[in-house]
């Protein structure tokens, strides 16, 4: 096995430990890597935009996961004056895990 795919595995044990570590399933781990990447691409994310996206889950589970990051303090509902419009943002907990699966890259 060459030192690429050993790290690439090594990566993927570090990501079952923390996700492990915050309770996450497999959809709460797509949410937060969704948020993430729209975040670093400077683009904030709404429940709607969140439950449009059919290809990780149904609606229903992605409201269910949105609950469940919530309720744990990894996200947080971002009010606008339109009471209808909520944006999503990653917690400072939230950023806790993405940084301890960052440091297997430093």
């Amino acid at each position: 096995m060459n030192e690429t795919i050993r790290a690439y595995i090594n990566y993927l044990k570090l990501e079952k430990v923390v996700n492990n570590k915050y309770s996450l399933d497999p959809n709460e781990t797509k949410l937060l890597a969704e948020l993430g990447i729209a975040f670093e691409e400077e683009r904030p994310l709404r429940v709607s935009d969140i439950l449009a996206m059919r290809e990780i889950a149904s609606p229903a589970t992605l409201h269910a996961a949105l609950k469940r990051l919530l309720t744990r303090g990894l996200i947080v509902h971002i009010p606008q004056t339109d009471s209808r419009i909520k944006f999503v943002e990653i917690t400072p907990l939230g950023w806790k895990r993405f940084t301890e699966l960052a440091v297997h890259f430093v």
